[in-house]
């Protein structure tokens, strides 16, 4: 039995496949898989519960006349989304491995309309909140910098007219602040 899926969205736990875009979304946020793996996890989700072939894998995703290492390039696109689901092949929630034979999806898939974000009321701001943002904010840093130019400007040292001194530590050569001319 190969499902349908009318509003190209697919989900899963707390996962929503969205077809057309070709996006896994965990509870909202984006997980990034490449094209590949995703096109054989949506194989995977075609037939829930039933071993989708090695054979069909590579009629559909690897088409006559591409040449590649075909185990190799099934195996690390069955990991990457093993990887994006947080899905293990030791301890598997979602794929099921068929030694020599193909895959399995576990789980039960639903079919549905895309989540669209609500967009939620914004909290009005309050004096506490705002606090942090006007001490970090560039204000501070303005008048940090003005006094370190101020302190520059004003300091002893560098007072035009009157020589620095310098404290060497050579055996015979010492010089002490204060010994200066």
């Amino acid at each position: 039995m190969q499902a349908e899926y009318t509003n190209n969205v697919v989900r899963f736990g707390v996962f929503e496949i969205d077809l057309r875009a070709g996006e896994v979304r965990r509870e909202g946020s984006k997980v990034k898989l490449q094209d590949q793996p995703f096109q054989v996890l949506v194989m995977l989700l075609e037939k829930p519960g039933q071993v989708v072939t090695r054979e069909e894998l590579r009629d559909r995703i690897w088409p006559a006349g591409i040449f590649v290492d075909f185990d190799k390039s099934l195996s690390k696109a069955i990991n990457k989304i093993r990887e994006a689901l947080g899905d293990s092949p030791e301890n598997s929630r979602f794929i099921e491995t068929l030694p020599r034979r193909g895959y399995r999806f576990l789980v039960l898939v639903e079919s549905g309309q895309a989540a669209t974000p609500t967009a939620l009321p914004l909290p009005s701001p309050s004096p506490r909140r705002r606090l942090p943002w006007v001490f970090w904010g560039p204000g501070p840093c303005v008048l940090v910098r003005q006094w370190l130019a101020w302190r520059l400007a004003h300091s002893t040292s560098a007072m035009p007219g009157r020589p620095t001194a310098i404290a060497e530590s050579r055996s015979s050569n010492r010089t002490r602040a204060g010994d200066c001319p």
